[in-house]
């Protein structure tokens, strides 16, 4: 599982470290969502405020189920959190 950690420099963190209640109650809701529609694939990417970045995936689909979803992640993620700047 190595091979899927890549470190980056990064700025000092501003805020204490640990893991946020925050993102364990979303990723909690995340999973009784991926039971609740019996879901056939599923990818991860997770980065620490030290700039590791783990990833993993899963999947019984063609590769472009999977693909394409992470695109509309990509697509959503980058109009909610930058498309005003």
């Amino acid at each position: 599982m190595t091979d899927k950690v890549i470190s980056l420099v990064t700025p000092k963190p501003t805020e204490p470290k640990g893991l946020d209640p925050e993102l364990l109650k979303g990723f909690e809701e995340f999973v009784a969502m991926m039971v609740e529609l019996d879901v056939n694939a599923f990818a991860a990417v997770a980065v620490s405020e030290g700039g590791d970045i783990i990833n993993t995936w899963y999947s019984t689909l063609p590769p472009c189920a999977l693909v394409g979803g992470l695109e509309m992640l990509k697509a959503e993620y980058m109009f909610q959190d930058f498309g005003d700047e």
